[in-house]
Parts: C-alpha cells; sequence; structure tokens
C-alpha cells in the first residue's frame, strides 16, 4: 500500500504537466502575436491606419543664414502596403508654412528588425523627406529623425 506522500505526488502531477503545458503554449503565443504572419516581427503591415504626430528640431538652410527652429503636427495615414498621406501644420523660425493644414504623401519600407524609411513629398519642402524610424511597441509608436536636419518626430497611433 501506498502512503500519503505517493499519492500526493501522484495526484499532484496531472496539475504540474497542465501547468507546464499552459506555460509553454501562452510563451508561444506571446512570440507569435508578436510577429506577423510572415514570420518576422516588423513588415509594411505592421504600419497600418491613422497616426497622429510632433516633431521638432531645426532646419539647416544654405550659408551664411542660420538654422531655424522648426515644429510640426499633423496626422498621417499608413496603408500597410506602403504608402501613406498626411496632413501637417508646419512653422519654420516663427513662420507657418504653406496652408493652415497642409497634405502631403510618400512611401514607406520597414524591416523585419522593426527599422525603417520614409520619402515624403510635401509643398513644405523644396525636396522630398527622407525619414529614417524604429517602430516600437508592436507599431503603436514611431519614433524618427529627418536625414539632413536636426528633426525628430514621435508617432502615436490612434485607437
Amino acid at each position: 500500500m501506498r502512503n500519503r506522500s505517493d499519492w500526493r505526488q501522484l495526484t499532484s502531477f496531472p496539475l504540474w504537466l497542465f501547468t507546464a503545458v499552459l506555460l509553454i503554449g501562452a510563451t508561444a503565443y506571446g512570440q507569435t502575436a508578436a510577429t506577423d504572419p510572415g514570420g518576422s516581427r516588423c513588415s509594411k503591415r505592421t504600419l497600418s491606419g491613422s497616426y497622429g504626430y510632433s516633431a521638432q528640431g531645426q532646419v539647416f538652410l544654405p550659408p551664411p543664414i542660420p538654422p531655424a527652429p522648426f515644429t510640426s503636427t499633423g496626422m498621417v495615414n499608413f496603408d500597410g502596403n506602403g504608402n501613406l498621406s498626411w496632413v501637417e501644420h508646419t512653422v519654420i523660425g516663427g513662420a507657418q508654412q504653406g496652408s493652415d493644414w497642409t497634405p502631403a504623401s510618400g512611401t514607406y519600407t520597414v524591416n523585419s528588425d522593426c527599422t525603417g524609411t520614409m520619402m515624403v513629398d510635401t509643398p513644405n519642402s523644396p525636396v522630398p523627406l527622407q525619414l529614417f524610424f524604429s517602430v516600437v511597441q508592436q507599431g503603436k509608436q514611431l519614433y524618427s529623425v529627418v536625414n539632413g536636419n536636426a528633426i525628430t518626430t514621435v508617432w502615436t497611433r490612434l485607437n
């Protein structure tokens, strides 16, 4: 006949096995949920929908003009396929640029390591803007910098 300690070990085994399977399954689900269906961590599909943004920094103008303070806010829509459209309100050196809300459009790429680039055509810039960014919080936010200027932007997905 078995003693009580043997019986407790046998009856706790199914509970232990169930707990282990549950933890392994939850870990696998968490890893899968953080990736795109193609198996990469990020892709163009990671950026889909509307985002609000706020940008600050300096614009470097041709010498001898000193750098000018820059600030901008707006809304952007990423289509999940590499195209974007936005409206911006931009102020450079204290002067409003363009209309109250200036439309712009462009393209973007997202690498599997959650870095990416954007090329944006806006009437408020004489040349297309090239932005380098990182995707954080499973696409809920982006951090970017405009190549050639000291302008940083925080982008936040709307719920």
